[in-house]
């Protein structure tokens, strides 16, 4: 999984679907990173999916040395590409905080998962 966080490139160190009872993807670099609603059962191409109150994006930066949480309430992810037990994607996420009027964009997200075992 890539990105950029505010315009700063973002690459994740470690990616997991999670079980689908969860239904997250998580992308992480040092704590840093998204968790994506997630279905392996819609995984096909050209499907998007739109962020909003009841799937939101959960994003994790660090910001002047201290962990930030945002809510990806607005943007979306396409599923671009299913070959085999991998597909790919791409995203945009505008997060925001409760207790301030602070922003994160992210943009040019890039992500690729296993879908072994799609039901």
């Amino acid at each position: 999984m890539t990105a950029k966080i505010n315009g700063r490139r973002w690459v994740a160190d470690t990616m997991m679907p999670l079980d689908d009872e969860i239904g997250r993807i998580i992308g992480d670099n040092n704590g840093e990173g998204f968790g994506f609603p997630y279905d392996r059962r819609q995984i096909e191409v050209g499907r998007k999916e739109i962020f909003g109150q009841h799937n939101a994006v959960d994003i994790t930066t660090l910001e002047d040395g201290q962990m930030e949480y945002w809510a990806g309430y607005k943007g979306e992810m396409e599923i671009t590409k299913v070959e085999g037990n991998w597909a790919e994607g791409i995203f945009i996420i505008t997060g925001s905080t409760t207790d301030s009027n602070k922003t994160v964009e992210v943009t040019d997200g890039f992500f690729r998962i296993s879908i072994a075992g799609k039901k």
